[in-house]
């Protein structure tokens, strides 16, 4: 999505072509979204406030110049039973808080640049809370969609353009491998497996551990408990967003090829993973570039077999540290 630089009220311009009909997609110009929030949500997860963060350095940016600020923060809501009072009221809950910690953010910027106490009152702050009077998705057809309506913008108006993202700590350039871990299978299938994906930019890495049931088909006469793999080489992919590293704690689908493997010697039974919620600080969707990615296992133990394919979750198992080589 590309911001304009160009006013503060109620500009509006299409966010995205939208994949269900009956739906409409706007945002401000100029404003900073900060959605994903889960229902009936108002605090600010991690992810949320290293984004608010970001932006409050923006800001202190423009009052170490001595330039006026006025900053407007709008709460927005998901469709509720409930109805419109209490959309409403926690479009209202979300803008608040957003707005509480976006001072604390700024103040904290203003003390460490050693900034005079007065400059703080170069920027207005205000709140308008819309309820679901501007849905990204008019007809959410999914999660992802709820989310997507659930959110915060942020707007400005200033001398200078408003901030664009993203941070500098979000990358697009990425590799995966798998480390090891293995599947159980008769028909129905279970697999764990334990991912490593670095950072190529910010040089750090994680380890995510896959979890999931699907089926896997054993070749006829040759049936088998399964397969396990130790470490394989890095593959390296791109994302469509800036993301960072834990933003890969998604949903995911894991495709094994044909083949079978017995210690260093194998023949096909290439892993694919499909990593398919990956939601960046804004709470916008970013994909994987491929779609599918593949990773070649190591040495290890795979009964014959036509394949399988489970569903489950990528989830972050380890603390986020420097990469030095594997």
């Amino acid at each position: 999505m590309h911001y304009r630089t160009i006013g503060f009220h109620l500009l509006r311009m299409l966010l995205c072509v939208l994949l269900f009909g009956g739906t409409a997609a706007q945002a401000r110009d100029g404003s900073f979204p900060i959605a994903n929030y889960p229902v009936h949500g108002t605090e600010l997860s991690p992810v949320q406030l290293d984004a608010l963060r970001w932006y409050a350095g923006k800001l202190a940016d423009e009052i170490a110049a001595e330039r006026r600020v006025e900053v407007l923060v709008i709460g927005h809501a998901d469709l509720d039973q409930r109805g419109r009072d209490f959309e409403t009221d926690i479009s209202r809950q979300r803008a608040d808080n957003g707005v509480a910690k976006l001072r604390e953010f700024v103040d904290e910027e203003a003390r460490r640049r050693q900034l005079p106490p007065a400059r703080l009152g170069l920027i207005a702050y205000r709140t308008e809370a819309l309820g679901t009077r501007e849905l990204i998705y008019e007809k959410p057809a999914s999660e992802l969609q709820r989310r997507a309506n659930r959110r915060i913008e942020i707007a400005w108006m200033s001398t200078t353009p408003p901030p664009k993202p993203p941070g500098p700590a979000q990358s697009t350039e990425f590799e995966i491998r798998v480390v090891g871990g293995f599947s159980a299978s008769l028909l129905l299938q279970a697999d764990n497996y334990i991912f490593q994906i670095v950072d190529l930019k910010a040089k750090k890495t994680a380890f995510f551990f896959y979890t999931a049931g699907g089926l896997g088909i054993s070749l006829p006469k040759i049936p088998g408990p399964g397969s396990m793999t130790y470490a394989g080489p890095p593959t390296r992919f791109t994302t469509t967003r800036s993301v960072e590293l834990h933003q890969f704690n998604s949903k995911a689908s894991l495709f094994q090829d044909p083949g079978a493997t017995a210690g260093p010697l194998s023949a096909a039974g290439t892993f694919r993973l499909s990593i398919e919620e990956i939601i960046d600080a804004q709470g916008l969707l970013a994909s994987t570039r491929p779609g599918i990615i593949p990773v070649e296992g190591g040495t290890g133990l795979q009964m014959p077999g036509l394949g399988s394919v489970t569903t489950g979750v990528l989830a972050l198992h380890s603390a986020i540290f420097p990469f030095n080589g594997y």
